[in-house]
């Protein structure tokens, strides 16, 4: 919940009133930049991680999320690399924020 506020564009110090409000408990703005640091984190361990190659079917998408700005809703593009296996199941293998679904795939391999 704390990753979503934040995610969405409010302040640190926000995130943590939210929190407060939500949980009964006080939340620093340290422990929020803590939160968001072990996010991080994560991310680039998920676009260092190892690809097996054992897909039946590779899904390239542009997906358009709003998102909230200090100056109001935009849209931000996600290119995505879905990986289908043989059982069905979806993986999400790649993602990067792009301008327009026509700057290519390329941008994977950065």
């Amino acid at each position: 919940m704390t990753r979503q506020a934040f995610l969405r564009g409010i302040s640190t110090r926000g995130v943590g009133r939210v929190v407060s409000l939500l949980t009964q408990e006080s939340v620093s703005p340290q422990t929020v930049s803590r939160l968001t640091r072990v996010l991080d984190e994560q991310v680039e361990k998920f676009h260092h991680a190892p690809l097996s190659d054992d897909w039946c079917y590779l899904i390239l998408d542009g997906v358009w999320l709003k998102v909230r700005r200090a100056l109001g809703p935009q849209k931000v593009l996600l290119l995505v690399a879905y990986g289908v296996r043989s059982d069905g199941r979806r993986e999400l293998l790649a993602l990067v924020r792009a301008k327009s679904e026509s700057e290519g795939v390329g941008r994977f391999a950065q």
